[in-house]
């Protein structure tokens, strides 16, 4: 079954990513991308809210009920919203989200890792690892860090 992308293996997130998002399964789903630029520029917590709104903006038609993991709906929210605390891994709708949202993310690590496979990106996956931070003193950071991490 779906449960929070956490919780499951990489192929398994893998083949339901495959199932959620394939042609005719029922699933109206969307995703949007933020880049460091427009990270740095505003913050990550207004680029979520905004890449949040965007994905639901984008859907094939307006929901009747978007659901959001965490404590509160983001301001700009374009449809009714219920926020559910640990949403991923006590509603299925908020998992099968979570499984896309983690599947895309790892895609565009590898595909980052292509680019610039000193910084092992396809292996911390942007996760702020003591490699990771090795990487970055030894090479210093590339075009795809934000300049504005502490």
């Amino acid at each position: 079954g779906i449960e929070d992308s956490k919780k499951l293996s990489e192929g398994r997130r893998e083949e339901l990513y495959s199932l959620l998002t394939r042609e005719g399964s029922g699933v109206d789903w969307a995703v949007s991308v933020k880049g460091t630029d427009e990270i740095d520029s505003l913050n990550i917590k207004q680029c979520a809210e905004d890449a949040m709104a965007a994905a639901v903006s984008s859907l094939g038609a307006p929901p009747d009920l978007v659901l959001v993991d965490g404590a509160y709906v983001p301001e700009r929210m374009p449809a009714k919203a219920e926020a559910i605390v640990k949403g991923d891994s006590s509603c299925v709708c908020i998992a099968a989200a979570s499984v896309i949202a983690k599947v895309t993310r790892d895609r565009l690590m590898r595909r980052l890792h292509d680019e610039h496979p000193q910084y092992g990106f396809d292996g911390h996956k942007g996760y702020l690892t003591k490699g990771h931070w090795e990487a970055i003193r030894d090479h210093g950071p590339c075009p795809c860090h934000r300049a504005s991490f502490q």
